[in-house]
C-alpha cells in the first residue's frame, strides 16, 4: 500500500478538499485598499454542543484575502453586574470597529452601515444575518503581524498578518478628520510586528517575536572598496599642500 494513500485514509472530506491548496491571505505588512466582500454575524455550534455568535468582515486586496472576526461576549455569570458590563464594553467595541470601517467607506454612520440587514447563512451554513450596507465598499487597511499560541500547551505559536481597526482609512488615504494619513500607517505597519496581548508572557511567542524582528532587519549594505590604504590617500593630499 503507497503511504500516500495511507494517508489519504486518514483525512475528512474537509481536509482532502483544502488539500494543495495555496494560502489566498495577505502576507504583506502595510496598507492596503481593498473591498468588503462579506459584512455579518452568525451563529453556530461548537464540537461541545454549545452555541456561539461571531462577526466577520472579510476584504479582498491585490496581494490576498483579510478578515476582521470577534465573537460574541457573554458573562460567565449573568447575574454578576461587573462580568455583564464586561462583556457590553467587549460587544460595544466589536460596534465601535465597524463603525470605523463604515465612516471610512463613506457611509454616514454606523447605523446606516447596518441598515436593511438580510437573512442569510454563512460558508459552513449557519444561520447569518448580512449587511449588504458594507459589501461592495472600498476602504484602506492597515495590516500588521501579530503573534498567538496556537494550543493550549502554549508551546507552538503561528504569525497571522491582522486588521488594526483603528487604522481604517478613506480610499484617498484620509482618517475621519480629513488628514491624509496613507504615508505615516504604511511605514508604521510595515514595522508592526507583535504579539496577541493574551500571549505576551509566553516564551514561545517571545522567541518568535525575535526571530520575525531579526528577520525584518535591514540587510546593511557592503563596505565600499578602496583602491589604496587610506594612509596613502592622507599622504598624498599631504604632499599636494606642500606643493
Amino acid at each position: 500500500m503507497s503511504y500516500l494513500l495511507d494517508t489519504l485514509d486518514t483525512l475528512d472530506a474537509a481536509a482532502i478538499a483544502s488539500a494543495g491548496n495555496v494560502s489566498e491571505s495577505i502576507r504583506t505588512r502595510g496598507m492596503h485598499l481593498a473591498t468588503v466582500t462579506e459584512a455579518l454575524t452568525a451563529v453556530g455550534t461548537a464540537a461541545s454542543g454549545t452555541s456561539y455568535e461571531y462577526m466577520l468582515i472579510s476584504f479582498t486586496t491585490p496581494g490576498g484575502n483579510a478578515e476582521m472576526r470577534s465573537f460574541k461576549s457573554t458573562p460567565k455569570d449573568p447575574n454578576d453586574p461587573a462580568l455583564v458590563e464586561k462583556s457590553n464594553r467587549a460587544n460595544k467595541r466589536d460596534l465601535d470597529n465597524v463603525a470605523r470601517l463604515a465612516k471610512a467607506a463613506g457611509l454616514k454612520d454606523i447605523k446606516a452601515a447596518l441598515a436593511n440587514a438580510q437573512s442569510g447563512t454563512d460558508a459552513k451554513g449557519n444561520a447569518a444575518t448580512i449587511f449588504p450596507k458594507l459589501i461592495g465598499k472600498k476602504v484602506n487597511i492597515a495590516i500588521f503581524t501579530e503573534i498567538s499560541a496556537e494550543d493550549k500547551d502554549a508551546t507552538k505559536v503561528y504569525a497571522k498578518q491582522t486588521i488594526d481597526p483603528y487604522k481604517f482609512l478613506s480610499t484617498e488615504g484620509t482618517d475621519a478628520l480629513g488628514r491624509n494619513r496613507l504615508d505615516a500607517f504604511q511605514e508604521e505597519m510595515e514595522n508592526r510586528i507583535e504579539i496577541f496581548y493574551k500571549d505576551d508572557k509566553n516564551p514561545a511567542c517571545i522567541q518568535k517575536l525575535a526571530q520575525l524582528k531579526e528577520a525584518a532587519l535591514p540587510t546593511a549594505a557592503p563596505a565600499p572598496t578602496q583602491d589604496a590604504p587610506a594612509t596613502t590617500v592622507a599622504q598624498s593630499a599631504a604632499t599636494d599642500i606642500d606643493i
